[in-house]
């Protein structure tokens, strides 16, 4: 017969087992949640900006992101140079301007980090 004093200890095994092959379980799940998702590490930032930076209510109805560069690299010294206005760029651009009101807005480009510029909206009043 078994004794009680191992009984406890098989129980106390079985128990640790148990508790072992769920953290094993729960590690690898996370391990291969961490290898198999591509991450964006890369930082971006303003190498040149939009030529188009203040626009005019009733002429001009949409961002124009034409000759603005980004670089987007792991460092600035490493980065390599995007053109903002490309079709298919890969970072979001947000912006919260009102192209019927006038004010000064921001535009963010956003990728694992972001960067920001001013535009400013203007009365045609103000335009010869």
């Amino acid at each position: 017969m078994i004794r009680r004093k191992q009984q406890v200890f098989f129980f106390v095994l079985g128990a640790a087992s148990v508790i072992l092959a769920i953290l094993f379980y729960r590690f690898g799940i996370w391990f291969w949640n961490l290898m198999s998702t591509e991450r964006i590490t890369d930082d971006i930032g303003i190498e040149k900006y939009p030529s188009k930076l203040v626009y005019v209510i009733g002429k001009d109805t949409e961002l124009d992101l034409q000759g603005g560069v980004v670089w987007i690299g792991e460092s600035r010294e490493e980065a390599r140079l995007y053109d903002m206005a490309e079709p298919g760029y890969w970072f979001e651009v947000t912006t919260d301007a009102d192209f019927t009101k006038e004010g000064i807005y921001v535009v963010t480009l956003e990728l694992a980090t972001d960067c920001s510029f001013a535009i400013q909206v203007i009365s045609p009043d103000y335009v010869e």
